[in-house]
């Protein structure tokens, strides 16, 4: 079944909430004490919760990506030569967040009634630099690194979900199924534009961007914050006697960036493979040494 047609299909589908959304292994609270203490149905409730946020940053990513990045280069007559693999590119993510912001009014229709992101909220000023740094590959070719590691983790997650099949919500399984099966285009989408952007860019450039790259990696993608906390209040909606644990729930959560079981889980040598190999070959990230080794490459 194509995308289009499995987008249309979730409109009129019916969840099955008795099950888990993705694996207890793909959600931060697990690699967490706490957690063990948790009843089946706070389990549930939480790993349908983060199942949510996977599914908004798919929305957010796609949707930022081809709007930002990947219209400006189609505008541009410089990169014409580019212009063919973009178009397919900013279709297939086009596509792809509204499949994903069709499967969360699904699942829970109150909640993504009027937004298709509920837990992801950026401000003003944040949205304004990605929009930025996005809209200028030449300048800023580091965002391309990002979309390679989270478009190969994205596979990953996928293939877990696909894997787990059996004890995981079926719409859930069946929209990873789609989105693999169109993520295997992607790279070789992505080493284009690296080709482009990073390869053929001045030295300079590159090492400003790996020094960019490191501190919003480190800032955004490690470390459970923000989003990770919203759906901890969300949460306690459904279970307010854990209210009076608040802080403690908080606080396990930013103490897994020390975690390297975590870390692994996020950016392990199973999990973006060769992301980490790329990042490793390159000059201006091998003197990132506190970067290789958040990696675990170092």
């Amino acid at each position: 079944m194509g995308v289009a047609e499995l987008t249309k299909r979730l409109g009129e589908a019916k969840p099955d909430m008795t099950r888990f959304l993705v694996p207890e292994s793909f959600t931060p609270f697990y690699f967490t004490p706490i957690y063990h203490e948790f009843t089946r149905a706070e389990k549930l409730r939480y790993n349908q919760l983060f199942g949510l946020v996977y599914n908004e940053q798919f929305v957010f990513y796609e949707s930022t990506l081809s709007r930002y990045l990947l219209t400006p280069v189609l505008e541009n007559n410089r990169y014409a030569s580019l212009h063919g693999i973009i178009r397919e590119f900013r279709a297939d993510e086009m596509q792809h967040a509204e499949l994903f912001s069709t499967l969360n009014r699904c699942i829970d229709p109150i909640l993504y009634a009027n937004s298709n992101l509920n837990f992801i909220q950026l401000p003003a000023a944040v949205h304004a630099m990605w929009r930025f740094f996005a809209g200028r590959p030449e300048w800023f070719p580091f965002i391309l690194w990002l979309i390679a590691v989270l478009e190969e983790r994205a596979a990953y997650l996928s293939r877990g979900i696909i894997k787990e099949r059996d004890r995981l919500e079926p719409l859930m399984v069946e929209v990873y199924q789609a989105h693999l099966a169109d993520e295997s285009n992607h790279f070789d989408y992505d080493e284009a534009l690296l080709d482009r952007f990073w390869y053929d860019n001045r030295s300079w450039v590159r090492s400003v961007n790996a020094w960019i790259f490191q501190h919003v990696f480190t800032e955004y993608f490690t470390t459970p914050k923000r989003t990770a906390l919203r759906v901890v209040d969300k949460w306690l909606e459904a279970f307010p006697h854990w209210c009076s644990r608040r802080q403690e729930l908080h606080d396990a959560l930013c103490k897994l960036d020390d975690d390297s079981d975590y870390i692994k889980s996020l950016y392990g040598p199973d999990v973006i493979p060769n992301a980490r190999s790329q990042l490793a070959a390159q000059p201006e990230f091998q003197r990132r040494q506190s970067l290789l080794c958040l990696l675990g490459i170092c």
